[in-house]
């Protein structure tokens, strides 16, 4: 009909907002206080929510159905501020990433739903800077210093394998069939094998990574951030020596996109972006 591409954008935007308004319904709405740098997050299955107290010293775990408290987390005493939180995709584990001043970043790890604390660790990178496996039986994360990755086994936390980078890192990724891991660093994604350590394959990725995202079976890579856009890749065939193009560039956010996730089932990527300013 000789639509610009930016009206086509404005009316595809439009049909989504009107869908939603449509099919989102309003299930269930409790008085929790969400203050200052506090977050929200729920585990996999949607039958709890993690989320800080008033004084931000525990995280409760409370039940979706009836908003009682599921389980009582403690935080430690030298967090200064929260930046995340992030539950194992089995719900077996949640991590929440904080600083403890002077710019120091920690990790501190629970086991679910006994709450007891299996790590408190520091962490480099910016962004996701620690995945778990979709088992949630091993995680990995950015070493301070952006020069290595360490991936470990849970819940005893022992060393399963380090990985030494030729260049800082600041944000990665397990694939689900555990065989793969994905780093952002200096304009480019690097993919790991997981048992070895060995680099198979580089993708080009000009715009800041804060989100890295694998399709349920591995086969595509999700990489979104700072520029507004989600870059697609396509990882059937690797080879480490061609830096690989995005096989599609998914436009549409006017901010910076923090949060991707794949449909378990279909070809379907949903997003969030930070608000606009």
């Amino acid at each position: 009909l000789g639509i610009e591409s930016q009206q086509r954008l404005r009316l595809r935007n439009a049909v989504i907002t009107g869908l939603s308004k449509s099919d989102l319904a309003l299930d269930q709405c409790w008085p929790v206080s969400v203050v200052g740098d506090s977050f929200l997050t729920t585990d996999p299955d949607c039958r709890l929510y993690a989320h800080t107290d008033d004084q931000r010293r525990q995280l409760l775990l409370r039940r979706i159905d009836d908003n009682t408290v599921h389980t009582s987390l403690k935080l430690k005493p030298q967090m200064t501020r929260l930046i995340g939180m992030r539950f194992s995709p089995d719900g077996t584990r949640l991590g929440a990433r904080y600083e403890a001043g002077r710019g120091r970043e920690r990790l501190q790890i629970w086991e679910l739903p006994a709450g007891k604390e299996i790590a408190d660790l520091a962490v480099g990178g910016f962004g996701q800077a620690a995945d778990f496996s979709v088992d949630g039986a091993r995680m990995a994360y950015v070493v301070p210093g952006n020069r290595s990755i360490e991936i470990r086994q849970l819940p005893a936390f022992s060393l399963e394998n380090k990985i030494d980078l030729e260049t800082p890192v600041q944000t990665l990724a397990l694939a689900p069939d555990n065989n793969a891991l994905a780093a952002y660093g200096e304009e480019s994604i690097a993919l790991y094998d997981v048992q070895s350590g060995r680099l198979t394959q580089r993708l080009q990725c000009p715009a800041h990574a804060y989100v890295l995202e694998f399709s349920p079976d591995s086969s595509r890579l999700a990489a979104a951030g700072r520029d507004t856009r989600i870059r697609l890749y396509d990882l059937a065939d690797q080879d480490a020596d061609e830096p690989r193009m995005p096989s599609d560039v998914l436009e549409g956010h006017t901010a910076m996109v923090v949060k991707t996730s794949w449909h378990p089932h279909e070809p379907i990527l949903a997003s969030c972006s930070n608000w606009s300013r």
